[in-house]
């Protein structure tokens, strides 16, 4: 028995592999054969709280916000700002934005589940109805072709299935509803219209940080969750410093906010280098920002 399941498997995930290789009139076939196999209905609208089938998305460009169903505040609460301007059932809805909460395990946990629904209580737009219910193959899909494993990412499908963006995360974070269509076409056209200066990946968060640059000083950004790694680095900047190069040494924090919240405290107390306020790492746009900038 297990055998014929594990056989299924692979052919299901050998047909996703395939499908979207191929052209498609619109994005019902991808979408249905995601989702929709064993379930009409498999999206639930927050909006209007009730249950939606994939053609709800026909000629509709979909974001998958994928995350584990335990997800940090703050990002969640990022996507939303970024985002707040998305129409809900208005004919300029062009795109529409889908939560996929992945766990780790099956079943998921009671911890897992109780913050799935307390987050869809307040999620604005549309989520997988029943996520605990995903088949395999589709999970391993998105592990293994979209990468998906711990930090969430939002693969964007065109109105014709094809996926534009294996992760848009950082160009709605930087940019909110202006990165439509968020694929990578998009994002570069975005960066060609910016001023490629450092007060960009600034942007104004610090009047202290603009005096500098205005002063032409030598700024160093630097960002770990390892506090070990930290005096290690800083050290060896005090180094560099005594030697006659002068730098305004500033710590930015890391992708794990809790982690970056504990690092920031021995930072400040045992006085490594200067910090950004921890408001300016609670909002989230410095990091990916400076990805986008330095292609890390």
């Amino acid at each position: 028995m297990q055998k014929v399941i594990d056989l299924e498997e692979k052919k299901m995930h050998s047909k996703l592999l395939h499908m979207f290789e191929e052209a498609h009139e619109d994005n019902q076939k991808i979408l249905s054969t995601l989702f929709a196999i064993k379930n009409e209905h498999p999206f639930w609208d927050c909006s209007s709280q009730r249950k939606v089938g994939v053609t709800e998305l026909r000629n509709k460009e979909v974001i998958f916000f994928i995350s584990h169903p335990v997800i940090q505040l703050e990002q969640f609460l990022l996507i939303v700002q970024q985002l707040q301007n998305h129409p809900n059932n208005k004919p300029e809805n062009l795109y529409e934005i889908v939560w996929i909460p992945i766990a780790n395990c099956i079943p998921w946990s009671e911890v897992e589940e109780v913050s799935f629904n307390n987050i869809i209580d307040i999620w604005p737009w549309s989520s997988v109805y029943k996520p605990s219910l995903l088949s395999f193959s589709v999970l391993k899909f998105i592990r293994e072709v979209w990468h998906f494993h711990d930090d969430p990412v939002m693969v964007v499908l065109d109105s014709k299935g094809r996926v534009i963006s294996l992760n848009a995360i950082d160009m709605v974070v930087i940019w909110g509803d202006l990165a439509y269509p968020f694929s990578i076409i998009r994002e570069r056209e975005l960066w060609e219209g910016e001023s490629w200066t450092f007060g960009i990946l600034l942007n104004g968060i610090d009047p202290l940080l603009s005096y500098w640059i205005e002063d032409g000083r030598t700024i160093l950004l630097y960002g770990s969750h390892d506090i070990g790694w930290v005096r290690e680095f800083t050290n060896k900047v005090k180094v560099i410093e005594e030697a006659g190069l002068s730098l305004e040494l500033i710590y930015i924090g890391s992708n794990n906010l809790e982690q970056s919240k504990e690092v920031l405290a021995t930072v400040t107390t045992e006085r490594l280098s200067r910090t950004l306020k921890y408001c300016t790492l609670c909002s989230g746009s410095i990091l990916p920002l400076f990805r986008s900038i330095s292609g890390l």
